[in-house]
């Protein structure tokens, strides 16, 4: 099949309609109108096979969640995501793998009213590039920076799931399949919660999204605030499934540094914060303190040392 035979034959109609798409796919760029007064936010993903999924992932999952982590991105700003470009790199055709991963894609735009409006298709080595766009209210958003010292600071998801799942795929642990259904769901299919992050435009001083490992992630957010933290380990939100293959300090560790969790991490001040609170149950792990860097207690308050912080790219 050509290039333009696949692109009809597979991705036309994936995603919403939307009124403000003014020309879609088929042209040489895309056309949107902005709602008024907003501001347009933009964000921009790669992934690629055996860097960022194992190759025999199943393709529905492959396709939503190339979707959904940059989905991800555009929630932790506060924004609304709306459209969607995607380009694709294929070693080959395999119809079949093509009918499911676009069927994926197409999940995830439903999921989060993504309306695709343009993209590209070419031959190599298995690379999903995924930008979606959207807006904010104008002159709002949520950032990295804005952290200030005696904000709470909350976690909306529960961490080392996703982490889990990879570490029995890659043979470090053998999961009941109860626990595998559960921990493969939050792998392949996370949840964003982009009508939280509008609730948090009004109460939360920075955010940031949880990729990488909270270590790693909250990190970000403290370097780019010039403030520092402290967390309460006990009060970390870790999925359960990780006390049952790992002691204590080994799942604060995996919890931490695993990565794949799309959730959000982010500061309010605490009185702030109560209606929201009881409204999506987050408890705080920490403070933000003036103090530079991350110290990590203990139930025994005794200071925790993170041996890991998190996935990078071109270390070892």
């Amino acid at each position: 099949m050509s290039e333009f035979a696949i692109l009809q034959q597979y991705f036309t109609g994936l995603g919403v309609e939307r009124d403000d798409v003014l020309l879609g796919p088929g042209d040489d760029a895309a056309i949107m109108r902005l709602p008024p007064e907003t501001d347009l936010v933009a964000s921009i993903d790669t992934s690629v096979a055996g860097r960022h999924f194992l190759p025999d992932a199943p393709a529905h999952a492959i396709g939503y969640k190339a979707i959904t982590v940059s989905v991800s991105d555009i929630v932790a700003m506060g924004a609304t995501p709306a459209w969607l470009t995607l380009a694709l790199t294929l070693p080959d055709i395999d119809s079949t793998w093509l009918k499911a991963f676009t069927a994926g894609v197409d999940c995830a735009c439903q999921r989060y009213a993504l309306s695709l409006v343009g993209g590209d298709l070419t031959q190599g080595p298995l690379t999903i590039t995924s930008q979606v766009q959207g807006y904010l209210p104008q002159g709002r958003c949520l950032s990295r920076a804005g952290a200030k010292v005696g904000d709470s600071i909350y976690v909306t998801g529960k961490l080392g799931l996703a982490g889990l799942a990879l570490a029995h795929l890659q043979g470090k642990c053998e999961l009941a399949a109860d626990e595998l259904a559960a921990a493969l769901e939050a792998l392949y299919y996370p949840s964003i919660q982009p009508r939280l992050a509008l609730d948090l435009l009004s109460v939360a001083t920075a955010c940031i999204d949880v990729s990488d490992g909270l270590a790693a992630d909250l990190n970000h957010l403290l370097t780019a605030s010039g403030v520092g933290a402290e967390l309460a380990l006990a009060s970390l939100p870790i999925a359960n499934e990780l006390a049952r293959y790992y002691p204590e300090q080994a799942c604060y560790q995996r919890a931490l540094s695993s990565g794949d969790d799309y959730c959000l991490c982010f500061t309010a001040p605490a009185q702030a914060m109560s209606g929201l609170a009881a409204q999506y149950q987050l408890l705080p792990i920490g403070t933000i303190s003036q103090q530079p860097g991350c110290r990590w207690y203990l139930p025994s308050r005794e200071l925790w040392q993170i041996s890991l912080a998190g996935y990078q790219h071109f270390t070892e």
